[in-house]
């Protein structure tokens, strides 16, 4: 008797042993699926909202999408947190665009000064980008000047600094379109 009790007893704590590590499942998939966060409908209409006019209102966004300022706010703050909004920007005016000289830069570099060069690009304000590229080159700056001397100048700068081997620029004329 005491023998078939012990043995029922062993297969007890098997099967609580078992529930504990099921349960342990549960509650990790449970905590990895509350870290991410999946957009919904509205949170994908106020991005929209967003990225049309980084400035506007609570308010407004709370009237255009026919909620409380208090959702919104907690809804923007969720996002930021979530790093789906990452910043706010400025977009130029398409007046003050037109003015702009706006080149493509290709750039050779030096493999071992790779991580100084990228570094002291990203310095530079006039480069709006830079993007790793498949080639002949290693990097793409996009480069936006008011004037031809200060593009020249700003040439010059990526040109001399340490880890550039060489660089091919392309003035863009026209943009035909842009998304």
């Amino acid at each position: 008797m005491t023998n078939s009790i012990v043995k029922n007893n062993v297969k007890f704590n098997a099967h609580i042993e078992q529930f504990n590590t099921i349960i342990t499942n549960i509650n990790d998939r449970i905590r990895r699926f509350n870290e991410t966060y999946i957009m919904t409908t509205d949170d994908q209409k106020l991005l929209s909202l967003l990225t049309s006019d980084a400035r506007i209102s609570t308010s407004e966004l709370a009237r255009k999408l026919g909620v409380s300022r208090s959702t919104i706010q907690s809804r923007i703050k969720k996002l930021e947190q979530k790093k789906i909004i990452k910043g706010y920007t400025v977009v130029y005016g398409a007046d003050h665009q037109k003015k702009m000289i706006s080149a493509h830069v290709l750039i050779k570099v030096d493999q071992k000064l790779t991580a100084k060069t990228n570094r002291e690009l990203k310095d530079m304000p006039q480069l709006s980008a830079v993007h790793s590229i498949s080639g002949d080159f290693d990097l793409i700056a996009i480069l936006k000047t008011e004037t031809t001397q200060e593009l020249n100048h700003v040439l010059d700068e990526i040109s001399n600094l340490n880890g550039v081997v060489r660089t091919n620029s392309s003035v863009i004329l026209e943009t035909k379109f842009s998304r």
